[in-house]
């Protein structure tokens, strides 16, 4: 996993460091357009892969807590022992996955969470009311 983003930096950099030494413009945003290339590579596409399994990793060895914020629900339940729900600054719901989503009647987190927006969305325009906004 850690193999692709070290393989990518080095060839991309390799690339960025010989147009870098390049003179004109367009070699030098050659350069630049290969760094962004890399940064967009590295951070939002190896990252979740590399995040997900140190994730995986250290949960299955039981080496310490990981605090852990997502809207993907799938992921959620694969990873955690206890989820907590935030709406609107208060917690609505706590404990095992499991457990949150029969006490909200339904199958899986993802139920629970599209259920938490649907109600969220039925309260803003009603708050919004009260305020005068």
């Amino acid at each position: 996993m850690v193999v692709w983003p070290v393989v990518d930096a080095l060839l991309f950099g390799a690339i960025g460091v010989y147009f870098a030494r390049q003179s004109g413009a367009g070699a030098k945003g050659a350069g630049f357009l290969l760094a962004g290339i890399l940064l967009f590579h590295v951070v939002f596409q190896a990252e979740i892969s590399l995040a997900t399994g140190f994730m995986e990793e250290t949960w299955s060895r039981n080496l310490l807590n990981l605090l852990v914020t997502s809207h993907n629900m799938v992921e959620v339940e694969r990873l955690c022992d206890r989820v907590v729900f935030i709406s609107q600054g208060k917690i609505v719901a706590d404990g095992r996955p499991g457990d949150v989503a029969a006490r909200f009647g339904r199958d899986d987190l993802e139920g629970v969470f599209l259920h938490l927006a649907e109600e969220r969305e039925e309260r803003v325009p009603e708050q919004r009311r009260r305020r005068g906004a």
